[in-house]
């Protein structure tokens, strides 16, 4: 089975990016805003979905230019950053991995992160080594929203059984659209009881005991 794993809240913990997006735009326009956001602002959104979001906040028009350069402030803003605080891993996550290298399954990465900021929080949390990052779905120019992603990393792997692991009813959305299971941790901005009923194939509290995982995905096959 593949795997298609989302990295944040569902492997690392999340990572507060409102102000560093809000510190980039404020360069960008030569102006602050205040914004009062909901916790879950930009969660299961890609980078650029969120960049587009808050340059229209800004009272500007998101123009591939303008997109473009939110993103990379954002990844200037991201790296300095992970230098000097390492991304949290979340309980579970290590043992899960280190299982399903020895197994029959692939790990394999579903994000709304471009590729560069994917390798900066994967490198910086002691992720990297779980997946060819050469075969994984990202945010891209092409793939500016998470169905997109989602549809394009599921068809490098044609005819294998797959399932999402993700924390928002985005992730589950994605396994909708391209006709996988999937399995919801509230592990990230959406709460256990949140995502019941959401249409997930199962939704945990935060990943189990290798054992238990490893058997969850044989009761999907």
């Amino acid at each position: 089975m593949v795997l298609f794993w989302d990295v944040d809240g569902t492997m690392i913990k999340n990572i507060k990016i409102d102000w560093m997006f809000f510190k980039v735009g404020q360069m960008l326009f030569g102006r602050k805003v205040v914004l009062d956001l909901p916790y879950n602002f930009g969660r299961g959104l890609t980078d650029y979905s969120y960049a587009e979001r808050l340059i229209k906040m800004f009272g500007e028009q998101p123009t591939h230019e303008l997109i473009q350069r939110m993103i990379d402030g954002y990844s200037r803003e991201l790296l300095t950053y992970l230098s000097d605080y390492p991304p949290e891993v979340l309980p579970g996550v290590v043992p899960a991995l280190e299982a399903l290298r020895r197994s029959l399954h692939r790990s394999v990465l579903l994000t709304g992160n471009t590729r560069y900021n994917t390798e900066i929080k994967l490198d910086r949390s002691g992720l990297s080594q779980y997946f060819d990052l050469d075969k994984g779905g990202y945010a891209s120019e092409t793939c500016r929203d998470r169905i997109a992603v989602a549809r394009y990393v599921s068809g490098l792997y044609p005819g294998e059984a797959q399932m999402v692991i993700g924390d928002t009813p985005r992730d589950i959305e994605c396994a909708a659209a391209i006709g996988a299971r999937s399995i919801a941790v509230a592990t990230g901005a959406f709460s256990h009881d949140e995502m019941q009923g959401m249409g997930a194939w199962m939704v945990l509290k935060e990943l189990p005991r290798p054992e238990e995982f490893l058997a969850i995905l044989e009761m999907s096959a």
